[in-house]
């Protein structure tokens, strides 16, 4: 999955729906990896209670092309994201490398520059161009990817 931010502790804010296949994953022992870029973490939040979640018009789930679905002055709330805990998150893959628990520490690691390796990921043409260890690849192949490889 992507990010739209992601707290200093780990904890993710992404499209409705990505805490609900995060616990799905968790609870179904399938690993759970965020792909996003380090400008979306913000180091000034501790963690994902403090990200501002966006509001949408309640219109948009109480109309349907301008006809009513729901009785004239029932209130409905539309945010724009969820936010998943760190806890339900495997790792999250930056262009810099791969974090962990503790991710304020994991953050600083993300920071070095490490030997560059491609990882494809598996069911699509995405390519994560990360600065990871070739451990850390081998690592990270046997659980969700296609292929990694050297640059």
């Amino acid at each position: 999955m992507g990010a739209d931010r992601i707290a200093a502790n780990g904890d993710v804010a992404n499209k409705i729906g990505t805490y609900m296949v995060a616990v799905l994953a968790h609870e179904n022992g399938i690993p759970f990896y965020v792909a996003a870029p380090l400008s979306t973490i913000d180091l000034s939040l501790a963690s994902g209670e403090q990200i501002p979640i966006e509001e949408r018009s309640s219109r948009e789930v109480t109309e349907l092309k301008g006809l009513a679905l729901a009785p004239t002055g029932v209130a409905a709330r539309h945010p724009a994201f969820d936010v998943t805990p760190h806890r339900y998150i495997t790792a999250i893959i930056t262009e810099r490398g791969i974090a962990r628990e503790p991710y304020v520490e994991s953050w600083r690691g993300c920071s070095r520059s490490n030997r560059p390796w491609a990882v494809l990921l598996r069911n699509s043409t995405l390519q994560v161009n990360s600065f990871i260890s070739q451990t850390e690849c081998s690592r990270i192949g046997k659980l969700s990817f296609t292929s990694c490889f050297p640059m």
